[in-house]
């Protein structure tokens, strides 16, 4: 989920026997689950899964589980009720037990704080996300203060440097805010040919993942300053065929057309076998095909066939 390869983390998901998971593991699976559809666009989903999450939290009580929180914070935001997104957030800090898990929030909660005027918030957060990077070699850490000095002090460069430090950390969905940010505030400072620049590069991660809600917000704002997607941008994957196939459906498709088994493809891509049961149900119905033969004859295409 963090790196990006969303197609990945949903199969992974779609794979784990909720039966057998304890509350907190539901929450946090059930959000992120939330989190990538409602980036996506597909809220009927997302809404969804945080229903399916409901009574798992109700046992937790009032624990913080991150992921959840910021499913439900997303649900706020796409109708436009920042505020309440910001307290699904931050309405649980206290009991927060692990740093890592607050670190994790902290450059939505000081977007927020900061969207909402919630100043006083936004730079108590924004030090705390700098006490964290202070003598840390870790990216997303340097990233994480980057990007919440960057939005309080309205520094272009600085959101720049910090969407460059999520790309090292591989955190793509940061990233993309983070160049988001940047092209707004160098729209604000009236420089659009880099204003352009950023708003390109934060297309272009939004769309690595999948995030097409988010390409089509930040292309309608954008487009009101007469500032459009540029020629060099990735097009959109496409939905069936071989070229849908992820990457890792293509190495599952590739073993399958070698004859391994399930069992065997699970051990050499340290997958459960029900993941990869669930990637070769996957690749059945992108390829619009009914059986593995059919997989491995598909595959033998794209072998002798020039591209």
């Amino acid at each position: 989920f963090e790196t990006g390869r969303w197609d990945d983390a949903l199969v992974e998901l779609a794979a784990v026997d909720e039966a057998l998971q304890e509350p907190a593991a539901a929450c946090c699976d059930f959000g992120i689950a939330a989190v990538i559809r409602f980036h996506r666009g597909e809220i009927a989903a997302a809404r969804g899964y945080l229903a399916a999450a409901a009574p798992h939290a109700d046992r937790l009580g009032h624990r913080l589980i991150p992921q959840l929180a910021l499913a439900h914070s997303l649900d706020h935001e796409h109708t436009g009720a920042f505020p309440e997104a910001l307290t699904a957030l931050t309405g649980a800090f206290d009991e927060i037990s692990e740093e890592i898990e607050l670190e994790n929030l902290l450059p939505d909660v000081v977007r927020l704080a900061a969207r909402t005027g919630d100043l006083e918030l936004a730079q108590s957060l924004a030090g705390q996300a700098a006490k964290l990077a202070k003598g840390s070699e870790i990216p997303h850490r340097q990233a994480n203060a980057l990007y919440c000095e960057g939005l309080l002090d309205h520094d272009a460069g600085r959101l720049v440097t910090a969407a460059a430090r999520y790309q090292d950390a591989g955190r793509l969905l940061l990233a993309a805010k983070a160049y988001e940010a940047a092209a707004a505030e160098f729209l604000r400072a009236d420089d659009r040919g880099r204003a352009r620049e950023a708003f390109v590069q934060a297309v272009e991660a939004y769309t690595s993942i999948g995030a097409a809600a988010d390409v089509a917000r930040l292309r309608a704002a954008f487009r009101a300053h007469g500032i459009h997607r540029g020629p060099h941008s990735r097009h959109r994957r496409a939905v069936s065929g071989w070229d849908s196939l992820t990457d890792t459906e293509v190495k599952v498709a590739g073993m399958v057309a070698e004859g391994q088994s399930n069992p065997e493809i699970a051990a050499k891509l340290m997958l459960s076998r029900r993941t990869v049961s669930t990637h070769v149900s996957h690749i059945l119905k992108k390829l619009g095909v009914a059986s593995r033969t059919d997989i491995a004859r598909e595959s033998a295409l794209r072998t002798v066939s020039p591209r």
